[in-house]
């Protein structure tokens, strides 16, 4: 992200314990990232509270259903879509591809996108 300064906006499809979430925050002070997450772990909602209480109004975390959450958070957006969608769908190949085609709403003609798995 050093290097990417353009990148500024990042959706996280799959924040789990946000430990990719703290990555992406600590890079740079001028990124803001907005994390989806089904919230089926216990320990999500805490993980997300902590670090929205480090980083304040630069992270949000979307809980519910993935398909769902993104469409809404789409309609929202207007132009201001992120410059990098990060996808963490676990080991389910079905999973993966759904959140590869939710993703298409988050993203603007010059986003990247990585898949981890």
């Amino acid at each position: 992200l050093d290097q990417h300064r353009t990148i500024k906006r990042i959706a996280v499809i799959g924040f789990n314990s946000g430990y990719t979430t703290e990555t992406f925050l600590m890079a740079r002070e001028d990124i803001e990232v907005v994390a989806f997450d089904p919230l089926r772990h216990g320990y999500v909602t805490s993980c997300g509270r902590f670090i929205s209480e480090k980083y304040h109004k630069r992270f949000m975390l979307i809980g519910g259903g993935m398909s769902e959450s993104i469409a809404l958070l789409a309609s929202y957006l207007g132009q201001k879509r992120f410059d990098m969608i990060y996808i963490d769908s676990g080991s389910y190949p079905q999973t993966a591809r759904e959140d590869l085609e939710s993703s298409i709403y988050l993203a603007h003609s010059k986003s990247v996108v990585f898949m981890e798995n």
